[in-house]
């Protein structure tokens, strides 16, 4: 598995989302088909792991997010 390759650990709820958490840093990464959705506290580790993606995989679009949904259950 690519991302357990490069650090990231799978969620033992949901195996379609993955963490990664070094120092401060944290990113989480959730898979749905072939989207790929990902949050983190800090850009630098976004560019990263965009970059990682790039050169493993064709990318056709990296489209920022600015509004999230969230629902009150």
């Amino acid at each position: 598995n690519f991302f357990k390759r490069i650090g990231f650990k799978l969620s033992i709820g949901d195996h379609n989302f993955y963490n990664k958490v070094k120092n401060q840093d944290k990113i989480f990464i959730a898979l749905y088909g072939d989207n790929l959705f990902m949050v983190a506290n800090s850009i630098s580790i976004i560019k990263i792991l965009k970059t990682k993606l790039n050169l493993r995989f064709f990318i056709t679009d990296f489209s920022k997010r600015d509004i999230m949904i969230c629902l009150k259950v």
